[in-house]
This record gives structure tokens, C-alpha cells and sequence, in this order.
């Protein structure tokens, strides 16, 4: 079934812009949420530990992935908690 409405065209504007929201959303969770700042420490220290080990370039990939996942899960947490208070 054809969509009675046009396809909106694409805009790299809002496409970048969206990427600047992103990161301020990051910025703001740093600075309003303890345990996100806690991880973020413990995530740079856990990396230098690695770098220091000379871990090898894929034991270091699968830390950042697990290091990523935890980080978006707390951030999926917060948004949680800010939508339910």
C-alpha cells in the first residue's frame, strides 16, 4: 500500500544535528549521575590497565564493546528512572 503522503527528503543538517543531541545528552548524564561518572572512571582505568598489559588489539576491541554496552545500558537506566519519577 502507497503511503498517501511524499517521502521526506533527506537533510544532512538535521542528520549531524541529531549526533550534536546525542552527545549532549551524554554530556548531561555525566554531570547530573553519579554512577555514569562512576563508570566513565572506571571504564579509563580499566582501559589504561589494558594498554599497560599490552593486551592484544583484540582482547582490547572486546573490552571497549563490553565497555560500550555497559554505558548504554546506564544510559538506557537514567532515561528509565527520569521517565517513571
Amino acid at each position: 500500500v502507497a503511503s498517501p503522503h511524499p517521502p521526506k527528503p533527506w537533510r544532512p543538517a538535521k542528520f549531524w544535528a541529531s549526533f550534536g543531541h546525542a552527545a549532549a545528552g551524554i554530556h548531561d548524564t555525566f554531570h547530573a549521575e553519579r554512577n555514569f561518572r562512576v563508570h566513565g572512571g572506571v571504564s579509563v582505568a580499566v582501559l589504561v590497565a589494558a594498554l599497560a598489559l599490552r593486551l592484544p588489539p583484540l582482547q582490547i576491541a572486546a573490552l571497549l564493546f563490553a565497555i560500550g554496552f555497559v554505558l548504554v545500558a546506564e544510559l538506557f537506566n537514567t532515561a528509565i528512572e527520569a521517565t517513571v519519577d
